[in-house]
């Protein structure tokens, strides 16, 4: 299963747009936000990206946890993130979990 899955993502990422370095991977990053209308600091992390499809999958080093204070929620992002992306929306995400602060 795991294996499918891997082969899956991997035909995927056939024709993508692939950004290396910190500033290549913010810039790409900012503008694929900008363009689906999400907001800024939603994908913080190293990206490549199917046009075509919407395909999209970020990587990093070490698993990270981000505090959205205007939402008080806490998202945790694993080393590798996948989803499938399009104006509005994410569908088919994998790697993240949302955790609700109660005060």
């Amino acid at each position: 299963m795991a294996s499918d899955l891997r082969k899956s993502f991997e035909e995927e990422r056939a024709g993508a747009i692939i950004a290396y370095g910190a500033e290549d991977c913010n810039r790409h990053i900012a503008e694929l936000l900008h363009d689906l209308r999400f907001p800024k600091g939603v994908l913080p992390l190293k990206f490549g990206y199917v046009h075509e499809t919407g395909f999209a999958w970020m990587k990093q080093k070490a698993p990270y946890e981000h505090y959205f204070a205007s939402i008080k929620m806490v998202v945790s992002y694993a080393t590798e993130v996948t989803a499938y992306v399009e104006k509005g929306k994410m569908k088919k995400i994998s790697g993240v979990k949302g955790k609700q602060i109660l005060l």
